[in-house]
């Protein structure tokens, strides 16, 4: 992991610490206090752009462009995801459990996830370079697996007794976030260890929302233990995605010291 991104990681782990810590002394309905909280942790997602942005300043490479502006329209549909989430965005006149809703810009966010994964795996293929399974098969086993995998997903972590459009929702949602997964391997099977850090992040995030959906009927009853497992397995994925530009200028790097 990239130096910035590790010290935000682990400041953002001391700060949900003390959230932790210091509930007992708010009740679960002090809305000032969660706003505040929630917008911290939404500021995060902005300085790991940031972070990408300077990162990524000094390089001549379009392809890490390329993949810097995916990553970070990604990020920036998650933010508005997140605002749903957290209520900072009032949506229950369409629906109470408005978290639900959070899906189409989360789903928006997968979609250029996959695609960037997609194309660094298919330029490293290009270059027969850690390939390790053919690229064209390997991708017709993921997409036999996928909507096995997001039925079951579905099946397990959707209530029967949820409202039918929490149900579509879900349904549609689910074929997203575990395509986005399953595109890990696709980029873990070109870049090998290169690719290992954003290839995890997309698993980590499926896990993320996978605890979500289990407890998204809950509402407010859920257990804080489970926001903070949500909101540390969330940022981490994205922490680990943001690595994808940085997987190709290590390669170029290598190319150069030949």
């Amino acid at each position: 992991m990239r130096k910035p991104f590790l010290f935000l990681f682990l400041f953002l782990i001391i700060f949900e610490s003390i959230v932790y810590f210091t509930q007992p002394y708010f009740t679960v309905t002090h809305k000032s206090y969660w706003k505040i909280i929630h917008l911290f942790e939404m500021l995060s997602l902005i300085v790991i752009m940031l972070i990408q942005k300077k990162e990524i300043y000094n390089s001549k490479n379009d392809l890490s462009t390329t993949l810097f502006n995916l990553i970070t329209t990604g990020l920036l549909f998650s933010i508005i995801g997140d605002l749903i989430n957290s209520y900072l965005i009032d949506l229950t006149c369409i629906i109470k459990t408005q978290s639900i809703l959070s899906a189409l810009p989360f789903s928006i966010a997968h979609i250029l996830y996959i695609r960037s994964n997609y194309i660094i795996s298919e330029k490293y293929a290009t270059l027969n370079r850690h390939v390790f399974y053919p690229m064209q098969k390997l991708r017709k086993i993921t997409l036999v697996v996928w909507p096995i995998l997001s039925v079951l997903l579905w099946k397990i972590l959707v209530s029967d007794a949820a409202p039918a459009l929490i149900k579509y929702l879900s349904f549609a949602y689910a074929f997203m976030v575990c395509l986005m997964a399953l595109s890990s391997v696709w980029l873990y099977n070109a870049t090998g260890k290169n690719g290992l850090i954003p290839a995890l992040g997309c698993v980590i995030f499926l896990s993320s929302d996978s605890i979500f959906g289990y407890f998204l009927m809950d509402g407010n009853n859920a257990p804080l233990w489970s926001s903070m497992a949500i909101w540390l397995t969330y940022f981490t994925a994205q922490l680990f995605i943001a690595h994808v530009p940085f997987v190709w200028e290590r390669t170029l790097v290598g190319e150069a010291n030949k």
